[in-house]
């Protein structure tokens, strides 16, 4: 088996990660919008450091998973905001215009975001993402990103962390639930879980 090395995304990795994301997160919001958005939204990831981090894995000198991870789901989010601009947050109404099956995801993520704002404030360390690709996905790259992300939450002084998927997306669930995370709450049909570390 060949041998995996772990470290923190840099701008030349971008392409990599967004076409990673959008393979493997395809029905998600920001892979619909399209692969140039999603490096756009990692390059901010990757740039706003000490807030977000978004680490790699490597095996065979390229990239094959990444998680991008935050201290404040808030405050990025914030910062998401005011990267879009006016200009951005146009296009991508009219996107969501133009594409209607992808409303209710984005329902779903408005309500999911507005219950962590009133519910945990800026408590709330998470992954944001999370990708392997598809051929080696079931060989360890997940729980290695896992592992390096309870280390950087303990090194920031964090006891736990969340993570949130799509209570449909069994699998995500349950890799979560063998790496030590337990359910918190469901909301419009995302489900919260917590890691105590």
């Amino acid at each position: 088996m060949d041998s995996q090395i772990i470290s923190e995304a840099k701008p030349e990795n971008l392409n990599r990660i967004a076409a990673i994301h959008q393979t493997v997160l395809k029905d998600t919001f920001t892979s619909q919008v399209g692969k140039s958005f999603i490096a756009k939204l990692y390059e901010l990831l990757i740039s706003d450091e000490p807030l977000s981090k978004v680490f790699i894995v490597k095996k065979a000198g390229v990239v094959e998973g990444f998680i991008s991870i935050t201290r404040s789901r808030l405050a990025i989010n914030n910062r998401v905001n005011q990267f879009l601009g006016f200009t951005g947050k146009l296009r991508l109404s009219l996107f969501v215009l133009l594409h209607p099956r992808i409303i209710k995801e984005l329902f779903n993520k408005i309500m999911l975001d507005n219950y962590i704002a009133k519910n945990y404030r800026d408590s709330y360390p998470s992954i944001l993402t999370l990708g392997v690709s598809p051929k080696y996905q079931g060989k360890g790259i997940g729980r290695t990103l896992i592992l390096r992300s309870d280390k950087y939450f303990k090194e920031q002084g964090l006891s736990k962390y969340f993570v949130d998927t799509e209570m449909k997306n069994k699998s995500a669930v349950q890799f979560y639930l063998e790496l030590g995370f337990r359910p918190a709450t469901t909301i419009s049909g995302n489900i919260i879980l917590e890691k105590n570390i």
